[in-house]
């Protein structure tokens, strides 16, 4: 096996994980933040998922947010990392259930949007059951969240409102 310019041996293995992106998306008069009602996983998260082959979280972002809500917002600030584990239980039996379970970096940006598109706000059959304005904490704190992506959305919008740096979390 040769050796990596670090001194050691190159492995021809790599590590598998995914990468997703989530729009935090504040209501433009009130700040409350939009969540979706995700059919899969019966729990309320932000507008978001995996990031497509070679696309940066970025514009995976506002592709999530397009195929989700329906807005065409152009993604900020990035307001949190997060890593979930493959264990990281993110809907009923995710972790213990699925033999393609493995970590993620999920990337949260802030996705602004104007009051005309408020209205224009349309989820897609299926995949989203729902969608709504919350209040983060009250959100974060219903029991209708994860406690990975209400931990994360919590995080988000303390960053957001100016009172910590981006914030990176694990899901350990």
């Amino acid at each position: 096996m040769p050796d990596s310019d670090r001194g050691g041996p190159v492995s021809s293995e790599r590590a598998l994980f995914a990468a997703a992106a989530a729009a935090y998306i504040p209501h433009p008069d009130d700040g409350r933040v939009l969540l979706v009602h995700h059919a899969k996983s019966n729990r309320w998260v932000l507008p978001g998922g995996k990031i497509e082959h070679d696309e940066p979280p970025k514009r995976g972002c506002e592709r999530e947010a397009r195929e989700e809500v329906g807005v065409n917002g152009i993604a900020g600030q990035l307001l949190t990392v997060c890593w979930l584990t493959a264990a990281a239980e993110l809907w009923p039996g995710a972790a213990t259930d699925n033999p393609y379970a493995y970590p993620c970096h999920m990337f949260t940006f802030h996705l602004p949007i104007d009051a005309a598109d408020v209205d224009r706000i349309a989820v897609p059959a299926g995949e989203i059951l729902a969608h709504h304005w919350w209040e983060p904490e009250e959100a974060a704190e219903s029991g209708l969240m994860e406690q990975y992506n209400a931990r994360n959305l919590l995080a988000a919008t303390q960053v957001h409102r100016g009172e910590r740096p981006t914030a990176y979390l694990e899901s350990r």
